[in-house]
């Protein structure tokens, strides 16, 4: 899954590793600002998806629409007879037998709603990219590597509705719950286009007239990434923490069950599988994860604030990162302790995109832009 945020690092390599993602097209670099803004823009959708994403997950609505229709899907029921339709179909579902059984046709319409509402986003999100990508391309703005970079992109985006439907799948047949593999995976998708919308966007927005250049910190730069890694290691675990619904198994915080290290961590067999497969394991290793997560943090901000010829931008970069990570955890101590009260959980899960965002943006400052 790596392999396509390779052409979009934003701090990545030599001046000749940056040209080659420029347009041959003559005044193509006056298009470097519109088109990093449109690609800014295109990373705040994927952000709502994901912030809607979670809403609907925690609001039990995610398998309220049993049928996958990518363009037909986009008009709901417009009439009693169609909603009637729907509601059988969800009646015939798992988690209509198990668990909303108690739903009226009126109850269904609620969760109905919010699903909707999550896959009609992620069409107009498709829009939003596709759209300009065409009038950039008519204009020559885009061509070679970095067309081929924003393709990828696009091409990912595609990959993720299907995703989400073979998510959503897992939890039509037997079981009302969705694999928390397939969750996962489905969010980390999410989260490499995020990372490849920013960073392919603070890449070409170097490439505008007005770019000002700036010397490179090699040290902070590699801070800054170990930063990013960690930070997506524990959000991988807290996907699986969602999946789980691991955040119920325990409610105290700093400890858990009045211990550092619980007991019936390892009650599966092989061991490994407890890290993935027992709610209690996963959210220890979430918890410990994130310590992590803060550790590696604040060695990276002192590593900033220590070095040579740092800048105020870079500096800010570097306290907004040890702020994002702050207000993560004091999100997941609340969630946790308010047994994953619905808007607190969703903050923690939005929270995590500031500081891929921080991260990102630590390691964009603090690379050589030579003009």
């Amino acid at each position: 899954m790596a392999s396509p945020i390779a052409p979009l690092d934003p701090t990545s390599g030599s001046m000749n590793d940056r040209s080659s993602l420029e347009s041959p097209a003559s005044g193509a670099s006056s298009y470097a600002s519109a088109i990093a803004r449109w690609l800014f823009v295109c990373a705040f959708f994927v952000a709502a998806m994901v912030a809607v994403g979670g809403y609907t997950r925690l609001s039990h609505a995610g398998l309220s629409i049993t049928e996958w229709k990518p363009v037909t899907g986009a008009l709901p029921p417009l009439s009693h007879e169609a909603w009637m339709g729907e509601y059988a179909k969800y009646r015939n579902s798992p988690e209509f037998r198990l668990v909303h059984h108690w739903m009226s046709l009126e109850d269904f319409k609620g969760i109905f709603w919010i699903e909707w509402a999550h896959r009609l986003l992620g069409r107009i999100t498709g829009l939003a990219v596709f759209v300009p990508l065409l009038y950039f391309v008519k204009k020559k703005a885009l061509s070679g590597r970095r067309l081929g970079a924003v393709l990828a992109v696009f091409a990912l985006g595609g990959l993720q509705g299907f995703l989400g439907w073979f998510m959503v799948a897992s939890g039509l047949v037997r079981d009302p719950n969705v694999s928390h593999f397939r969750l996962t995976a489905h969010l980390l998708l999410a989260l490499l286009i995020f990372v490849a919308l920013v960073a392919l966007g603070l890449r070409i927005g170097d490439e505008a007239p007005d770019a000002r250049p700036r010397d490179a910190l090699p040290r902070v730069r590699t801070m800054a990434f170990a930063s990013l890694a960690a930070a997506f290691v524990t959000i991988t675990w807290g996907g699986l923490v969602a999946g789980l619904k691991a955040g119920l198994v325990c409610a105290t915080f700093p400890l858990m069950h009045g211990k550092v290290i619980p007991d019936n961590l390892f009650t599966l067999s092989p061991a490994a599988a407890n890290l993935v497969n027992n709610a209690l394991a996963v959210q220890f290793v979430h918890r410990s994860l994130a310590y992590t997560t803060a550790t590696v943090v604040l060695a990276t901000a002192l590593t900033t604030l220590k070095t040579v010829g740092v800048t105020p931008p870079v500096r800010n970069a570097a306290w907004a990162l040890v702020v994002a990570v702050g207000v993560q955890i004091t999100l997941g101590a609340l969630t946790v302790l308010t047994h994953v009260q619905k808007h607190t959980a969703l903050a923690h899960q939005c929270n995590a995109l500031l500081i891929i965002v921080s991260a990102l943006v630590l390691a964009h400052r603090a690379k050589r832009l030579a003009k």
